[in-house]
């Protein structure tokens, strides 16, 4: 009898293990499938946009062979303000534009979204740019005062808006300046501490073996994370840079040689660092300074006595 029920047990127990096996495949099937079609319908998606954005463009090319035609056609008439030719050249510019637009398109990726928005931009900037010449051709056609005037109304919309679209240009270029400052690395406490061969403080010049470099690069939630090159170059009280291992870097346009190096790796947040400068020459009297430099950049320096 108790050979039965055990033997019961093991089929119950087989069971839920086979059930809850079910559960399991299931439950990933379901995820698998849920992702594909996730996956199927952004891809359908941008396939979408980037037909619409074709449309544009193949709008946008008819549009300027208009222009360019009806320009074209009145090449023998007075021009306001301008030459029919240098508009021509333009105009063939931006058909040119509008081609090679259309082109790209036809072979970026639906994976490639950045690209695909900046592609839509340029498409908006192009229509902007239609917009102008439609008016400055039709004004090359007008004849009475009243066009001449809401040409002229034109003119100074048109210079608002390229004035308002360099000052954008002036101020987006000001800000990613100042992301890239802010993704620098910084340090605090920067501190030189003399060594002797026991690895010691000592305050004797002639007993220095090592110089330790310590400080904390801060945190920074929009600098890269990852493995960092940190460099530190010694001067010594001539202004001569200390030799050592620490080998060659970069910093503003220069290649300059380190005393010592180390490789850390950085997260985002607070770091303690401490560099070791091994002593290969002898020792002068007097103030010294360090420089630490990361990513090409200087992050820190101080001053100190031996």
């Amino acid at each position: 009898m108790a050979r039965l029920d055990n033997k019961h047990i093991k089929y119950i127990i087989a069971g839920a293990a086979l059930v809850v096996l079910l559960v399991i495949v299931g439950a990933w099937i379901y995820i698998r499938s849920e992702r594909q079609q996730m996956q199927s319908v952004q891809s359908e998606l941008v396939d979408m946009e980037k037909q619409r954005m074709q449309q544009e463009l193949d709008e946008l090319a008819a549009q300027y062979q208009l222009q360019y035609d009806k320009l074209a056609s009145a090449s023998g008439e007075t021009s306001i303000s301008f030459d029919n030719d240098e508009l021509l050249a333009q105009l063939e510019s931006e058909q040119e534009r509008v081609k090679q637009l259309s082109q790209e398109l036809a072979t970026v990726k639906s994976s490639n979204a950045k690209r695909i928005s900046e592609l839509t931009g340029e498409i908006n900037t192009l229509r902007a740019l239609l917009r102008s010449y439609i008016v400055q051709i039709d004004s090359l056609h007008a004849t009475n005062e009243r066009l001449v005037a809401e040409n002229q109304q034109v003119k100074e919309d048109y210079s608002r808006v390229s004035s308002e679209a360099s000052r954008l240009t002036e101020e987006k270029a000001a800000l990613s300046n100042q992301v890239a400052i802010a993704a620098r690395l910084d340090l605090s406490g920067l501190s030189v501490s003399p060594l002797n061969n026991r690895g010691k403080r000592t305050s004797r010049i002639d007993k220095v073996e090592t110089l330790a470099v310590s400080f904390t690069l801060k945190k920074n939630v929009t600098a890269p994370v990852g493995n960092k090159a940190i460099y530190v170059r010694i001067l010594n009280p001539n202004d001569m840079p200390m030799s050592g291992s620490g080998g060659a870097f970069s910093f503003e346009g220069q290649t300059l040689q380190a005393t010592a190096s180390k490789s850390i790796e950085y997260t985002g947040e607070d770091t303690p660092v401490t560099i070791y400068c091994q002593i290969t020459q002898a020792l002068l009297s007097g103030s010294y300074r360090a420089d630490v430099f990361a990513d090409g950049h200087r992050i820190g320096h101080t001053t100190f006595t031996l």
